[in-house]
C-alpha cells in the first residue's frame, strides 16, 4: 500500500527521494541515478567551438619549441 505525502519544502522532498533511492538502489546506485540526471553547466557547444578557434596542432607545437628554447639550459658542471 502507497501513501501519498504531499512536501511544501524542496530539501525535504529532496531527502525523502533520496532516502528512498537509497534504500532500494543502495548508496552507490543511488549516486550513479542522480548523476543521470545532471544536466551540467555552461554551454558545451559554444566551449568546444572556442576552444577549436584557438589555433591549430603546428602552431601549438611551434609554441612548445619557443617556449623550450626559452628556459635555461643545464650546466654540464651541475650535472
Amino acid at each position: 500500500m502507497s501513501t501519498t505525502t504531499n512536501y511544501t519544502n524542496p530539501i525535504d522532498l529532496y531527502r525523502q527521494g533520496v532516502a528512498i533511492l537509497t534504500d532500494h538502489l543502495g548508496p552507490v546506485d543511488s549516486i550513479r541515478f542522480l548523476r543521470l540526471l545532471d544536466k551540467g553547466s555552461g554551454d558545451y557547444t559554444a566551449a568546444r567551438q572556442s576552444e577549436s578557434d584557438q589555433g591549430s596542432v603546428e602552431e601549438l607545437s611551434a609554441e612548445i619549441r619557443a617556449f623550450e628554447a626559452t628556459r635555461a639550459k643545464p650546466r654540464a658542471a651541475e650535472a
